[in-house]
């Protein structure tokens, strides 16, 4: 439960990030739908999921992840 809500946090705010920047392309810089689907987008959606991964798989396999039985899903200071 605790690495699928670090998975959800992590991934929702990288995603907003990308959002964010897909529109700052479109309509400051003026890229053309092909240039944001061929060169942006693969990176606008893969690298949030990367992250995410990077960041939450470590506590995953110390098991860093409910180890307290305080019954809390989320990150324990073990690490």
């Amino acid at each position: 439960m605790g690495f699928t809500t670090m998975m959800g946090v992590g991934i929702s705010m990288m995603y907003s990030c990308s959002l964010n920047i897909h529109s700052l392309a479109i309509v400051k810089y003026n890229k053309t739908d092909s240039y944001i689907r061929t060169k942006m987008e693969p990176f606008l959606l893969g690298v949030p999921i990367v992250i995410a991964l990077l960041f939450g798989a470590p506590r995953l396999f110390t098991r860093g992840y409910n180890s307290d039985l305080g019954g809390t899903c989320l990150p324990c200071s073990r690490l």
